[in-house]
């Protein structure tokens, strides 16, 4: 069987009701599923190794959640669209408790046995993790702490903290940012330390006002 035709008949029949019982749409042509929760829109992808061949599908699950609404905010707020409306979002071996790292994909053979253990395990996996993952990136708030965590987007994080009415909070993670990139000397990649800077700067302005 093709790999692709091997993953998807296991999505159809053993993961698609588990996921449609709580919200999930599964669109087969993307190999996803996406639901809306509040203001977030989460996905949950599945991505196929290049080296696969007949009867042997390696795959991995990719975890994300969106916000529209964001899009609206940053450019009532700054005069220009973000980037785009991401929360967050990871590949299956980041999220905490997940049963496989990288190294170790989980592979589906055409056997049945073999095949009925790694469904079994994926589906604990989704949810035992990655579903409490994606509900906690799907909030303000929780979006923040884990892009904080991460180590990246500090001026993003910052912006959701506003939005979320934490003003304080907002603002602290702003300086770790701008700590990071100056004090402790770490590359700024993506080029963060203007915005972080420019939204502090918008702080200091309000609260002379």
């Amino acid at each position: 069987m093709k790999p692709r035709d091997l993953l998807l008949s296991k999505l159809e029949t053993r993961v698609a009701p588990h996921l449609a019982a709580i919200g999930f749409r599964f669109a087969p042509s993307k190999l996803s599923f996406s639901r809306k929760v509040a203001f977030a829109r989460q996905e949950i992808a599945f991505s196929l190794d290049r080296w696969n061949f007949e009867d042997h599908c390696g795959f991995w699950t990719v975890w994300g959640a969106s916000a529209p609404a964001y899009k609206k905010w940053h450019h009532e707020k700054f005069g220009v669209a973000p980037s785009n409306d991401a929360l967050g979002g990871v590949s299956d071996w980041n999220i905490p408790g997940w049963s496989r790292r990288f190294i170790d994909q989980a592979t589906l053979t055409n056997d049945r046995e073999s095949d009925q253990s790694v469904v079994n395990q994926l589906v604990k996996d989704i949810c035992d993790c990655g579903l409490p993952f994606l509900d906690q990136i799907s909030t303000w708030e929780g979006a923040a702490e884990n892009l904080v965590e991460q180590g990246w987007m500090y001026d993003r994080a910052a912006d959701f903290l506003l939005i979320a009415g934490d003003p304080k909070r907002s603002q602290e993670i702003l300086q770790i940012g701008v700590r990071q990139f100056t004090i402790l000397g770490r590359r700024d990649n993506l080029d963060e330390l203007p915005r972080l800077r420019a939204r502090l700067n918008l702080f200091s302005k309000q609260s002379a006002g």
